[in-house]
Protein backbone atom coordinates (compact mmCIF):
# COMPACT_ATOMS: atom_id res chain seq x y z
CA UNK A 1 0.00 0.00 0.00
CA UNK A 2 0.98 3.57 -0.80
CA UNK A 3 0.09 6.77 0.97
CA UNK A 4 -2.32 8.66 -1.44
CA UNK A 5 -3.56 11.54 0.93
CA UNK A 6 -4.11 12.17 4.58
CA UNK A 7 -6.15 15.05 6.68
CA UNK A 8 -6.78 14.48 10.40
CA UNK A 9 -7.86 11.32 11.70
CA UNK A 10 -8.11 9.73 8.05
CA UNK A 11 -5.65 8.18 5.52
CA UNK A 12 -6.12 7.58 1.92
CA UNK A 13 -3.84 4.63 0.78
CA UNK A 14 -3.50 3.22 -3.18
CA UNK A 15 -3.74 -0.61 -3.03
CA UNK A 16 -2.99 -3.60 -5.69
CA UNK A 17 -5.35 -5.59 -6.69
CA UNK A 18 -6.18 -8.57 -8.33
CA UNK A 19 -4.97 -8.65 -11.95
CA UNK A 20 -8.27 -9.58 -13.64
CA UNK A 21 -9.75 -5.57 -12.85
CA UNK A 22 -9.99 -3.50 -15.03
CA UNK A 23 -7.38 -0.50 -12.58
CA UNK A 24 -4.65 -2.21 -11.25
CA UNK A 25 -5.36 -0.31 -7.70
CA UNK A 26 -8.00 0.54 -5.79
CA UNK A 27 -7.98 3.85 -3.80
CA UNK A 28 -9.94 3.37 0.26
CA UNK A 29 -9.94 5.80 2.78
CA UNK A 30 -9.56 4.23 6.53
CA UNK A 31 -9.92 5.32 10.02
CA UNK A 32 -7.32 3.42 11.74
CA UNK A 33 -8.32 3.95 15.10
CA UNK A 34 -11.66 2.14 14.38
CA UNK A 35 -10.15 -0.04 11.58
CA UNK A 36 -13.32 1.33 9.20
CA UNK A 37 -12.42 1.74 5.65
CA UNK A 38 -13.93 2.63 2.74
CA UNK A 39 -13.05 1.24 -1.00
CA UNK A 40 -13.45 4.38 -3.27
CA UNK A 41 -15.88 3.70 -6.35
CA UNK A 42 -14.35 3.84 -10.21
CA UNK A 43 -14.53 6.93 -11.52
CA UNK A 44 -11.98 7.45 -14.89
CA UNK A 45 -10.28 10.20 -13.66
CA UNK A 46 -8.76 8.72 -10.64
CA UNK A 47 -6.92 6.32 -12.32
CA UNK A 48 -5.14 9.25 -14.43
CA UNK A 49 -0.95 9.60 -13.79
CA UNK A 50 -1.80 13.43 -13.60
CA UNK A 51 -4.62 13.38 -11.74
CA UNK A 52 -4.33 13.93 -7.60
CA UNK A 53 -6.81 13.42 -4.91
CA UNK A 54 -7.28 15.32 -1.69
CA UNK A 55 -8.97 13.67 1.36
CA UNK A 56 -11.11 15.94 3.39
CA UNK A 57 -11.99 15.31 7.00
CA UNK A 58 -13.37 17.46 9.92
CA UNK A 59 -13.47 16.06 13.03
CA UNK A 60 -15.94 19.18 13.79
CA UNK A 61 -18.23 16.76 11.63
CA UNK A 62 -16.51 12.97 12.25
CA UNK A 63 -19.42 11.20 10.52
CA UNK A 64 -18.26 11.81 6.67
CA UNK A 65 -15.74 12.40 4.25
CA UNK A 66 -14.98 14.01 1.39
CA UNK A 67 -12.31 12.76 -1.61
CA UNK A 68 -11.17 16.21 -4.03
CA UNK A 69 -10.03 14.74 -7.74
CA UNK A 70 -8.22 17.23 -9.55
CA UNK A 71 -8.29 16.58 -13.18
CA UNK A 72 -5.42 18.16 -14.96
CA UNK A 73 -4.66 19.22 -18.54
CA UNK A 74 -1.45 19.59 -19.85
CA UNK A 75 -1.42 22.89 -21.09
CA UNK A 76 -4.25 24.18 -18.87
CA UNK A 77 -3.86 23.19 -15.49
CA UNK A 78 -6.73 22.08 -13.43
CA UNK A 79 -9.69 21.84 -15.82
CA UNK A 80 -12.13 19.98 -13.55
CA UNK A 81 -12.05 18.58 -10.11
CA UNK A 82 -14.48 15.09 -8.67
CA UNK A 83 -16.08 15.39 -5.22
CA UNK A 84 -16.76 11.88 -3.85
CA UNK A 85 -18.58 12.29 -0.40
CA UNK A 86 -18.88 9.37 2.06
CA UNK A 87 -22.60 10.10 2.32
CA UNK A 88 -24.17 9.83 -0.79
CA UNK A 89 -21.59 7.47 -1.73
CA UNK A 90 -21.04 8.79 -5.54
CA UNK A 91 -19.15 11.43 -6.96
CA UNK A 92 -19.90 14.66 -8.30
CA UNK A 93 -17.91 16.59 -11.56
CA UNK A 94 -17.01 19.96 -11.70
CA UNK A 95 -15.98 22.47 -14.26
CA UNK A 96 -12.76 24.48 -12.38
CA UNK A 97 -13.69 28.28 -11.76
CA UNK A 98 -10.03 29.05 -10.54
CA UNK A 99 -9.56 30.30 -14.53
CA UNK A 100 -6.65 28.47 -16.96
CA UNK A 101 -2.93 27.63 -15.80
CA UNK A 102 -3.90 27.12 -12.00
CA UNK A 103 -2.85 24.14 -10.84
CA UNK A 104 -2.21 22.05 -7.38
CA UNK A 105 1.41 21.93 -5.45
CA UNK A 106 1.67 18.56 -4.99
CA UNK A 107 4.14 18.72 -2.05
CA UNK A 108 2.13 21.13 -0.06
CA UNK A 109 -0.04 20.39 2.51
CA UNK A 110 -3.88 21.41 2.32
CA UNK A 111 -6.41 22.18 4.79
CA UNK A 112 -9.92 21.26 5.06
CA UNK A 113 -12.60 23.08 7.37
CA UNK A 114 -15.77 24.73 6.99
CA UNK A 115 -16.96 22.48 4.30
CA UNK A 116 -14.34 23.93 2.36
CA UNK A 117 -10.57 23.08 0.81
CA UNK A 118 -7.82 24.85 0.44
CA UNK A 119 -4.64 24.22 -1.57
CA UNK A 120 -1.74 25.70 -2.20
CA UNK A 121 -0.62 26.30 -5.86
CA UNK A 122 3.12 26.39 -7.50
CA UNK A 123 2.72 30.61 -7.82
CA UNK A 124 2.03 30.58 -3.75
CA UNK A 125 -2.19 31.53 -4.24
CA UNK A 126 -4.46 29.69 -2.02
CA UNK A 127 -7.55 28.19 -3.93
CA UNK A 128 -10.58 27.03 -2.46
CA UNK A 129 -13.62 24.80 -2.99
CA UNK A 130 -16.40 23.54 -0.88
CA UNK A 131 -17.78 20.09 -1.14
CA UNK A 132 -20.70 20.70 -3.57
CA UNK A 133 -18.40 22.41 -5.86
CA UNK A 134 -20.16 25.60 -5.90
CA UNK A 135 -17.39 28.22 -4.48
CA UNK A 136 -14.25 28.56 -5.43
CA UNK A 137 -11.88 31.32 -4.64
CA UNK A 138 -8.53 32.25 -5.57
CA UNK A 139 -6.87 34.02 -2.58
CA UNK A 140 -3.06 35.55 -2.17
CA UNK A 141 -1.14 34.16 0.22
CA UNK A 142 1.61 36.31 2.26
CA UNK A 143 4.28 33.68 1.13
CA UNK A 144 3.80 35.65 -2.33
CA UNK A 145 5.35 38.68 -1.51
CA UNK A 146 8.50 37.61 -0.09
CA UNK A 147 8.97 35.75 -3.83
CA UNK A 148 11.60 34.75 -5.47
CA UNK A 149 13.16 34.36 -2.27
CA UNK A 150 10.59 32.16 -1.34
CA UNK A 151 10.90 28.59 -2.50
CA UNK A 152 7.41 26.91 -3.27
CA UNK A 153 8.07 23.85 -0.96
CA UNK A 154 8.80 26.59 1.71
CA UNK A 155 5.08 27.81 1.77
CA UNK A 156 2.94 25.93 4.66
CA UNK A 157 -0.97 26.31 5.15
CA UNK A 158 -2.51 24.94 8.67
CA UNK A 159 -5.94 24.80 10.59
CA UNK A 160 -5.92 26.06 14.02
CA UNK A 161 -8.35 27.23 16.97
CA UNK A 162 -11.03 27.82 13.97
CA UNK A 163 -8.40 29.82 11.65
CA UNK A 164 -6.48 29.14 8.83
CA UNK A 165 -2.94 29.63 9.18
CA UNK A 166 0.20 30.19 6.28
CA UNK A 167 3.86 30.07 8.13
CA UNK A 168 6.88 29.39 6.23
CA UNK A 169 10.78 29.60 8.38
CA UNK A 170 13.41 31.05 6.21
CA UNK A 171 16.32 29.18 6.67
CA UNK A 172 19.07 32.49 5.04
CA UNK A 173 17.50 34.50 8.11
CA UNK A 174 18.29 32.16 11.22
CA UNK A 175 15.47 30.16 10.28
CA UNK A 176 13.01 32.79 10.75
CA UNK A 177 9.49 31.73 11.66
CA UNK A 178 6.58 33.76 10.62
CA UNK A 179 2.94 33.19 11.45
CA UNK A 180 -0.07 35.04 9.46
CA UNK A 181 -3.60 34.00 9.77
CA UNK A 182 -6.19 35.09 8.14
CA UNK A 183 -9.46 37.48 9.00
CA UNK A 184 -12.32 35.80 8.74
CA UNK A 185 -14.57 38.58 7.42
CA UNK A 186 -14.21 37.42 4.18
CA UNK A 187 -11.86 40.31 2.82
CA UNK A 188 -9.17 37.61 2.50
CA UNK A 189 -6.81 39.56 4.12
CA UNK A 190 -3.76 38.18 6.20
CA UNK A 191 -2.52 39.36 9.60
CA UNK A 192 1.31 38.50 10.90
CA UNK A 193 0.50 36.80 13.93
CA UNK A 194 3.55 35.91 15.28
CA UNK A 195 7.92 35.82 14.21
CA UNK A 196 10.99 34.78 16.37
CA UNK A 197 13.90 32.71 14.96
CA UNK A 198 13.84 29.39 15.70
CA UNK A 199 18.04 29.04 15.86
CA UNK A 200 18.41 31.59 18.17
CA UNK A 201 15.79 29.72 20.24
CA UNK A 202 17.93 26.63 20.13
CA UNK A 203 20.95 28.47 20.83
CA UNK A 204 22.19 27.19 17.26
CA UNK A 205 23.77 29.94 15.47
CA UNK A 206 27.05 27.59 15.62
CA UNK A 207 25.64 25.77 12.94
CA UNK A 208 24.93 28.89 10.36
CA UNK A 209 22.89 28.05 7.45
CA UNK A 210 23.34 23.71 7.66
CA UNK A 211 20.70 23.17 9.70
CA UNK A 212 17.41 23.54 8.04
CA UNK A 213 13.93 23.38 9.39
CA UNK A 214 10.22 22.22 8.13
CA UNK A 215 7.13 22.64 9.69
CA UNK A 216 4.63 19.59 9.56
CA UNK A 217 1.52 20.45 12.00
CA UNK A 218 -0.40 23.09 14.40
CA UNK A 219 -1.90 22.15 17.06
CA UNK A 220 -5.77 22.51 16.88
CA UNK A 221 -6.31 23.66 19.80
CA UNK A 222 -3.71 25.61 20.82
CA UNK A 223 -0.70 28.18 19.76
CA UNK A 224 1.58 24.90 19.17
CA UNK A 225 3.52 24.26 16.33
CA UNK A 226 5.34 20.71 15.47
CA UNK A 227 8.36 20.98 13.15
CA UNK A 228 11.18 18.50 12.27
CA UNK A 229 15.14 19.34 11.03
CA UNK A 230 18.30 20.61 12.44
CA UNK A 231 21.77 19.18 12.94
CA UNK A 232 20.44 15.96 14.58
CA UNK A 233 16.88 15.59 12.37
CA UNK A 234 15.01 16.14 15.46
CA UNK A 235 11.08 16.59 15.83
CA UNK A 236 10.16 19.33 17.90
CA UNK A 237 7.10 21.36 19.31
CA UNK A 238 7.47 25.41 19.77
CA UNK A 239 5.00 27.60 21.88
CA UNK A 240 3.77 30.80 20.38
CA UNK A 241 2.38 31.75 23.68
CA UNK A 242 5.79 31.68 26.26
CA UNK A 243 8.07 31.48 23.04
CA UNK A 244 9.63 28.07 24.12
CA UNK A 245 10.76 25.47 21.40
CA UNK A 246 11.17 22.06 22.64
CA UNK A 247 12.95 18.49 21.38
CA UNK A 248 10.51 15.62 21.30
CA UNK A 249 12.89 13.36 20.00
CA UNK A 250 15.41 12.49 17.30
CA UNK A 251 14.10 11.01 14.20
CA UNK A 252 17.32 10.07 12.46
CA UNK A 253 18.11 6.88 13.36
CA UNK A 254 14.53 4.97 12.49
CA UNK A 255 12.40 7.53 10.63
CA UNK A 256 11.96 7.43 7.20
CA UNK A 257 9.25 8.88 4.59
CA UNK A 258 7.17 11.87 4.92
CA UNK A 259 5.94 12.46 8.55
CA UNK A 260 1.84 12.53 8.49
CA UNK A 261 0.09 14.64 11.23
CA UNK A 262 -2.00 12.30 12.89
CA UNK A 263 -5.34 13.16 15.60
CA UNK A 264 -7.07 9.94 16.61
CA UNK A 265 -10.79 9.95 16.01
CA UNK A 266 -12.79 7.73 17.90
CA UNK A 267 -16.65 8.15 15.62
CA UNK A 268 -18.00 5.58 13.99
CA UNK A 269 -18.73 6.19 10.26
CA UNK A 270 -21.85 4.79 9.09
CA UNK A 271 -21.90 1.30 7.80
CA UNK A 272 -23.63 2.16 4.69
CA UNK A 273 -20.12 3.99 4.07
CA UNK A 274 -17.58 1.65 4.89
Amino acid sequence: MQTSSSCSAAVAFSSAIAPNRLHMTDYIVCNPVTQKWTVLPDTEELYHRMNRIRLAFDPAVPFCFYVFLFVRHDFYGIVQVEIYSSETGVWISRESEWGNFTDVNDEAEHVFFNGTLYAITPKLSLVTVDTEGKIWRKIRTPHSYVRPRLMKDEAFIAHSQGHLYAMHIDFRNDNQLSVWVLKADGNEQWTLKHTTSITKLLGRQQYGQREFYHLIAAHSEQNLIFLTGGAYEELLSYDMDNQEAHVICTLQKYFHGPMLPYTPCFAEWPSDGC
